[in-house]
């Protein structure tokens, strides 16, 4: 990297640092004026002062101060104030029953009451006002997802750009677009530098155009080379090459199809770069209808001769038409974005190889069986066969020359224009769609001053160009979503301009910067009015972009990142196979996109009489299939279990422990994502559960909390928790149904599950279905204020604080008012003032 680069990265990471800078100062002139409120110093002096004096003076006052903790002079303002560390320690003591001591007069129920709620909710306050922003939407920067689909709308060139990059964290609302939580370090800046480079190197082509490459394999058994794994054999009489029932590998016990067809094209030499495309003529023999169709899973790779076989998907389908009129697939994608053999074994083992498989005859093996010989499943003849009758591969895919994603950025050059006009004009342009805003005169400067001091050094333009461009998606004004208007002294919210808002809605409900439609009424200032906006909404709702809302919001609301972090006991479900977990988000994403797609109530997600699954997912429930593996729309029969995300395998295997079910890790989920109001972190050092212990291997789950809720400090929240997560024990630790459990193999006898329970206003509800039903009487405008306030914290990029809460109102009245139609409330929240405004 060249000096010249360090210092622009320094640059930047200065930039960015000023600006965290002056937010954080304006947040403290912000928090001064939100502490206006004398009713904590009055409670505390009319109330919890004279309890303190009572019980806790005589051994941590002036005289004497036990465990070095003198409670006497503890400021109570805990916001401004610096004691909140031991205020903590206090609350810790008095949730523990350590204070004051056994042999010290104890203060009643309600006076220790008292105590604990006033220290728990001044915490809470200060934690929420420490961070708080005013609300007022923070400088962020673009999210992992976010700036993969900006380069890809950018450049034209779909990669993963963001590989390289580290996670995103987490808020404390759980969401990764919180503009509090998001930092940058010049490493990381490093690393998109590195994305641009790579972007703008498969987008700008330079030299001659490339060999187009092309071969068709029609017949498997002839003049194509197979490896030693390659078993699918010819069949002349169906014409293509029938894919045979793959084995799983005993020893692992995953994967490790055996029977496949592996096609091998046999090129001397292929590209290192640039598009192809796979096109498979593919059909499926005659079957029983109660199995699925074939579904193909097509992977590009490489043999190196030393058993290793990389390979990466490249794309999936369901196989459905007969032998005689077969389907067409086709797959794209980039060759770097693919194992690619460029080692020594290239001339023995030349070319790339397209693999595939049938996904639904890839055959389980069982635990070895008492003599230690694996008990393999029968194959099922009368299962449909997938058939290939062609394959071919084709590299490149645009043969224009250049590509448009050249053209794009480096169009034709006009005769009449000089050279120092071409480049500004390109810089300029280029600038305009990465900035998400016309190019100022001085940012097109910057960057013509930047090329003409690189260009001697490069042997072409199209060298020298990507130079420049690589240092415009290294600015913050392109990885961050700043907003330029600065705040008038003494007044509030500043408006946004037309082209801020159209980014924040794009990146709201796409995930991307804004199309053409979104920067051209940005450009005549007509985005802001109410009509449009809710124009806007509904049309970028009804685009297929609008997938990228789903898996961004929904993923994030129902932490569907919690099914992978949990293992599954293979002690407990020796038959998982960890491939449902996949399937598991799905459901969860295409369900939720069933009810914004088809504008249902939002009361779906804790009730509904459908349920959106493929095959696999309805084998696992045991209901009847969709004869796909597509995930589709299932009409559920009178009285199933199932219906609602209350009821889906991602919520129930996400909150257990991977061997038992967990009403504790359901309650959370439950009153953190559903109702909007998560409970409060245990003291530090109350225990888990120990399930391992001999004692608690007889215990039911219901029992060992039964045992846990003695300690009074357990007590406290548990009795309020738990109740909340016993009518889910009618479904086991990877969400099937189920009417006993155990300790595990040899872990004590099974139980009768018990989904009774008495909730915290006294109702009694017994199992998921009567707790719906509960919810749905009882709970309608808790549900609808906490999904409100969790749309408007990813929407707004900010948590949502105590200034909010009228807002959080009105919005949430009216989607009740919509009949809980999620486009209506998408439509209120863009045309509220705390989205148009920064």
């Amino acid at each position: 990297m060249s000096l010249d680069i360090r210092k622009y990265r320094a640059g930047c990471v200065l930039f960015v640092t000023c600006c965290v800078l002056f937010f954080a100062a304006d947040l403290q002139a912000q928090e001064g004026a939100v502490q206006n409120d004398n009713r904590s110093e009055s409670r505390f002096a009319d109330s919890v002062q004279p309890l303190l004096n009572k019980y806790c003076f005589k051994c941590h006052g002036p005289e004497k101060q036990e465990s070095d903790l003198r409670i006497d002079d503890l400021d109570p303002d805990l916001v401004k104030g610096p004691h909140g560390g031991q205020w903590q320690e206090v609350l810790d003591a008095l949730n523990r029953g350590d204070m004051p001591p056994e042999d010290a007069t104890q203060p009643s129920a309600g006076e220790r009451d008292t105590l604990i709620t006033w220290m728990t909710s001044e915490i809470n306050r200060a934690v929420v006002l420490r961070r708080s922003n005013g609300g007022h939407v923070t400088l962020r920067r673009l999210t992992r997802y976010e700036y993969n689909n900006t380069m890809r709308d950018l450049l034209g060139i779909d990669m993963d750009y963001s590989r390289d990059l580290p996670p995103d964290t987490k808020g404390m609302d759980g969401y990764k677009n919180n503009g509090m939580y998001m930092g940058m370090s010049d490493l990381q800046l490093d690393e998109y530098y590195k994305a641009a480079k790579r972007g703008l190197a498969a987008a700008i082509v330079q030299g001659d155009p490339v060999k187009p490459i092309h071969q068709k394999v029609t017949e498997a058994s002839k003049g194509v080379r197979f490896d030693d794994l390659a078993t699918a054999s010819y069949d002349e009489s169906l014409g293509g090459t029938v894919v045979g029932y793959s084995l799983g590998n005993p020893k692992k016990r995953k994967g490790a199809a055996k029977k496949n067809t592996m096609v091998l094209v046999c090129l001397e030499k292929l590209p290192l770069t640039g598009t192809f495309r796979v096109r498979i003529e593919a059909s499926a023999t005659e079957g029983d209808a109660q199995h699925s169709p074939p579904l193909m899973l097509v992977e590009i790779g490489h043999k190196t001769g030393a058993k290793v076989e990389p390979s990466k998907v490249v794309g999936e389908g369901d196989v459905t038409a007969k032998p005689g009129s077969p389907q067409v697939f086709e797959f794209t994608g980039r060759l770097e974005e693919y194992p690619l053999h460029i080692g020594t074994t290239v001339k023995k083992f030349p070319g790339l190889r397209v693999i595939i498989t049938d996904v639904n005859t890839v055959i389980p093996i069982a635990p070895p069986g008492k003599k230690g010989q694996p008990a393999v499943e029968p194959v099922v003849e009368n299962r449909p066969k997938l058939v290939i009758h062609s394959v071919e591969f084709e590299t490149p895919v645009d043969q224009t020359w250049p590509p448009a994603t050249h053209t794009r950025i480096l169009p034709a050059h006009e005769t009449e224009q000089g050279d120092e006009a071409y480049v500004r004009s390109v810089l300029k342009t280029f600038i305009s769609r990465a900035y998400r805003r016309p190019a100022t005169n001085e940012e097109t400067d910057w960057a013509t001053r930047y090329y003409t001091k690189v260009r001697p050094t490069m042997s072409s333009f199209e060298e020298a160009i990507p130079e420049t461009l690589a240092l415009v998606l290294v600015s913050p004004r392109f990885l961050y979503l700043p907003e330029y208007q600065t705040k008038q002294a003494g007044s509030g919210r500043v408006p946004l301009n037309d082209y801020e808002l159209a980014s924040r809605l794009s990146y709201f409900l796409w995930g991307s910067m804004p199309d053409q439609e979104l920067r051209e009424l940005a450009e005549r200032g007509k985005l802001k009015t109410d009509t449009n906006l809710a124009r806007q909404v509904e049309r970028m709702l009804a685009d297929k972009r609008s997938w990228e809302f789903v898996k961004g919001f929904a993923g994030q609301w129902l932490d569907l990142d919690g099914v992978d972090a949990v293992a599954v006991n293979p002690e407990f479900f020796p038959d998982f196979d960890n491939r449902l977990k996949e399937d598991m988000k799905q459901e969860s994403l295409h369900f939720f996109a069933e009810v914004l797609n088809r504008k249902l109530s939002c009361l779906s997600f804790i009730e509904s009489d459908f349920v959106t699954v493929n095959d696999r997912m309805a084998e696992f429930y045991g209901i009847e299939k969709p004869g796909s593996g597509d995930f589709q729309a299932v009409t559920l029969p009178a009285g199933s279990v199932r219906g609602s995300v209350l009821t889906q395998a991602s919520f129930l295997l996400g909150n257990s422990t991977g061997a038992q079910s967990h009403p504790v890790y359901r309650a959370k989920w439950f009153l953190d994502r559903i109702m909007g109001d998560p409970p409060a972190d245990p003291p530090a050092d109350v225990p888990e559960l120990d399930e391992e212990t001999p004692s608690a291997r007889t215990l039911t789950i219901r029992e060992q909390l039964e045992e846990h809720r003695k300690r009074e400090s357990c007590n406290r929240c548990h009795r309020n928790l738990d109740p909340w997560g016993f009518p889910f024990e009618e479904f086991d630790a990877i969400g099937q149904h189920t009417e006993s459990t155990s300790g595990g193999p040899g872990k004590g006898k099974s139980h009768p599950v018990e989904t009774d329970a008495v909730l915290p206003d006294g109702t009694k509800v017994k199992g998921s279905r009567e707790f719906a039903a509960y919810l749905l009487k009882n709970k309608k405008k808790e549900f609808a204020t906490g999904f409100t306030r969790h749309l408007l914290t990813y929407a707004l990029s900010r948590s949502m604080e105590w200034t909010d809460q009228p807002m959080i109102d009105q919005l949430s009245t009216e989607f009740r008012t919509n009949g809980y139609r999620m486009d209506q409330l998408i439509t209120g929240i863009v045309q509220n003032d705390a989205f148009k405004t920064k």
